[in-house]
């Protein structure tokens, strides 16, 4: 009797684990699946790419973090306005965005808009503007617009 009971525990036992070795193929296919692009993803760098729109022309300007945050020049749009983006952080963390778009008027430039954005984070959209939504900035005095939009991406190094 008891030589049969070890033959039917041992059946039940090899049984159980032929009926969990498609489960265990399929946990580790899927772990797999998800692990795999983890080593794409570690090689990547976080940026700011922002659309800047002025007088018919589009310009794309990427960001990357700096640790030096008075450094960063504002750069010229057109002979109207300047645009400053300040990216806080370190490679692969952003701690803050400060947008600063001023007006080129003698004898000093002139804040028009100031936005700060708190730990930013990629989004995973295709939207240019994913971060700041588009923004319109006017010059009252030189009767000018500018726009743009940003958004925080992941590129590869």
């Amino acid at each position: 009797m008891r030589l049969k009971f070890l033959t039917v525990t041992a059946s039940f036992l090899l049984a159980r684990e032929v009926a969990i070795w498609p489960a265990c193929l399929i946990t580790l296919a899927i772990v797999g699946l998800v692990a795999w692009p983890a080593p794409i993803l570690a090689n990547t760098l976080t940026q700011l790419r922002c659309q800047v729109h002025y007088a018919g022309e589009t310009r794309t300007l990427n960001y990357p973090p700096v640790t030096d945050i008075y450094v960063v020049p504002a750069i010229p749009i057109g002979e109207t306005f300047r645009f400053k983006v300040v990216v806080a952080g370190e490679v692969g963390r952003i701690d803050y965005v400060a947008i600063y778009t001023y007006s080129q008027t003698a004898p000093w430039n002139e804040l028009l808009h100031q936005v700060k954005y708190l730990k930013p984070t990629a989004t995973g959209t295709k939207d240019p503007a994913a971060l700041t939504g588009q923004v319109y900035v006017y010059s009252r005095e030189l009767h000018s617009e500018l726009q743009y939009g940003c958004a925080i991406v992941e590129v590869l190094p």
